[in-house]
C-alpha cells in the first residue's frame, strides 16, 4: 500500500485572538510625539528626577532653563498693578508713583549697559556752562518779564527824531491823554487856570450821529412786506439786538458826560437823545416796550442830576423849563424834573 502521509494535527485546543482596534492617524501621531518627548525629557515622566535627566545633544541647555533677561526681571519685580486708594491729580505724587519710587526702586536697580558718553537732555532751567549755581536766578526769567514784551515798553520821544508832541498825541489813547494832562498839571500847577479856560465844551455832534445810525439799523431790521406787521412779537425778535445796542449807547454817553461834570452838556444831550428814543417803534406787547421806558427813565435821571449838581442861574432854569415842557407827555419821569425847577424858581424869587 502506498505510503500516505497524514497531516499531523495538534492535539491542543484551538485559541482565538482578540479583535484588532486600529487607531486614527491623529491619535498615532500624538502618541508618537509624547513618547519622543518622554524619551528626550525624562523629567516629564512621573517619578523621574529633573536634575538627573539627560538632555539630548541636539537641544541647547539654555532653551530648557534660560537665564531671565533684564526686561523679564523688571517685569517680575513690578508685581501686580494696584489701584490707588485715593485719587491724586498730581502724577508725580500719586500713590502708585510713591510706591514705585519707594521700596520698589531698590529692586529695579539692575545693571544695564550704558553709553560711554551719555547724552544730556537740556532744559530751560539749566544754567549756562561755567556759571555758578547761585547765579542761576539771574538767567531765569522773572514773571514780570514774561508778561511784558520789549516792544510793549514805554517809548519816550526823541527830541532829534523830528516828531512834534502835537503829532504824537494823535496816536495815543484817551486814557493816555488823560494821564498826560494830569501829570502836566501836577508838575506845573500854575497852568491849571489857563488849561481850565481853554477846555472846550463837549461836542455832541458825534454822539447824535451815532444815535441816528443806530436808529436807522432798528428800522432796517423791520419787515418790509405789507402782509407782515411791524409791531408784533415776530418783528420785535428781529429788532431786539439793535434795541439793546441803542440803549447801551444812550446810557454810556450820559455816563461819560456825568463823570466829566459837564452839566449843561448833559442837559443838552438828554433833551437831544429824548427825541431819538421817542422815534423808536412802539410794540403791541407791553413788555417789549421796557427798553424804551428804561431809556426815558435814565435820561430823566440824568436831567435831575444835572439840575442838582449844576449851579444854573434863574434865566437858565427858565430856558430849561421851557424845553422840558415839551417832553412831559412821553414819560411821567420828566414831571419830577419840572417840579424840581418850579420849586427852585419859587425859592429863588422869595
Amino acid at each position: 500500500s502506498p505510503d500516505v502521509r497524514r497531516p499531523v494535527t495538534n492535539s491542543s485546543p484551538r485559541t482565538f485572538a482578540a479583535p484588532f482596534n486600529p487607531l486614527s492617524p491623529t491619535t498615532r501621531q500624538t502618541t508618537r510625539a509624547l513618547q519622543e518627548i518622554q524619551s528626550h525629557f525624562g523629567f516629564l515622566t512621573p517619578g523621574s528626577d529633573r536634575r538627573s535627566s539627560n538632555l539630548s545633544g541636539n537641544l541647547n541647555a539654555s532653551l530648557v532653563s534660560p537665564n531671565p533677561s533684564p526686561d523679564e526681571m523688571v517685569i517680575q519685580a513690578r508685581g501686580r498693578r494696584q489701584i490707588p486708594i485715593t485719587f491724586s491729580p498730581d502724577v508725580t505724587r500719586s500713590p502708585i508713583r510713591q510706591r514705585i519710587q519707594g521700596p520698589l526702586s531698590s529692586r529695579l536697580m539692575i545693571p544695564f549697559q550704558t553709553r560711554s558718553s551719555p547724552r544730556k537732555k537740556l532744559t530751560l532751567s539749566d544754567t549756562p556752562p561755567g556759571v555758578p549755581t547761585g547765579m542761576s536766578a539771574i538767567y531765569s526769567p522773572s514773571p514780570d518779564k514774561l508778561k511784558i514784551s520789549p516792544l510793549a515798553k514805554k517809548m519816550r520821544l526823541d527830541p532829534g527824531a523830528g516828531v512834534s508832541p502835537e503829532t504824537a498825541i494823535k496816536a495815543i489813547s484817551k486814557k493816555q491823554l488823560e494821564n498826560l494832562v494830569e501829570k502836566l498839571l501836577i508838575n506845573h500847577p500854575q497852568l491849571r487856570d489857563e488849561v481850565s479856560s481853554l477846555v472846550p465844551t463837549p461836542d455832541l455832534n458825534p454822539l447824535e450821529e451815532k444815535l441816528n445810525f443806530l436808529k436807522k439799523n432798528i428800522y432796517k431790521s423791520l419787515p418790509n412786506t405789507r402782509l407782515e406787521s411791524k409791531t408784533d412779537s415776530l418783528a420785535y425778535n428781529r429788532v431786539s439786538v439793535h434795541l439793546q445796542t441803542f440803549k447801551k449807547c444812550v446810557v454810556e454817553n450820559a455816563r461819560i458826560l456825568g463823570e466829566g461834570q459837564q452839566w449843561l452838556s448833559l442837559l443838552d444831550y438828554s433833551i437831544m437823545a429824548w427825541g431819538y428814543v421817542k422815534a423808536t417803534p412802539v410794540w403791541d406787547n407791553p413788555p417789549h416796550n421796557n427798553i424804551r421806558k428804561s431809556c426815558f427813565k435814565h435820561l430823566a435821571t440824568s436831567v435831575m442830576k444835572a439840575l442838582k449838581e449844576g449851579s444854573f442861574s434863574r434865566e437858565q432854569c427858565i430856558s430849561i423849563q421851557s424845553k422840558l415842557q415839551n417832553l412831559k407827555g412821553d414819560s411821567d419821569e420828566m414831571m419830577v424834573c419840572l417840579k424840581f425847577i418850579d420849586f427852585y424858581l419859587t425859592d429863588s424869587s422869595q
